[in-house]
């Protein structure tokens, strides 16, 4: 039981990052592509916040849990980094587009 439910936790995570790269790659220019790559990865650093909570939760020591909020806060500034610069800077925005355009081209020849 214990390999068919650690099979089951690995093939919906591999949904769920083939279901995000395709949401990225149906975006009309990088800009929005990195501003959504920003709102996931903010997205997964509060699902690891509320995660880090169950540990806890069951009588486990805080420091056994200082990972996850680590993965969590680098996760909710990256992402927080990338929206920002989506938004606010125009160099950011101009290489985004560029850089979308590049491997657009390159993966789907």
């Amino acid at each position: 039981m214990g390999r068919f439910s650690g099979f089951s936790r690995q093939e919906a995570s591999g949904q769920a990052a083939k279901i995000a790269t395709d949401a990225l790659w149906t975006q009309e220019n990088g800009t929005n592509a990195y501003k959504l790559a920003g709102i996931i990865f903010i997205g997964c650093g509060i699902v690891w916040g509320i995660i880090s909570l169950i540990p806890i939760m069951v009588g486990e020591p805080v420091s056994r849990c200082m990972w996850m909020w680590i993965v969590a806060a680098v996760q909710l500034v990256a992402g927080s980094i990338l929206v920002i610069l989506s938004n606010k800077s125009k160099a950011f925005q101009k290489w985004a587009n560029r850089d979308f355009e590049k491997d657009k081209k390159k993966y789907f020849k």
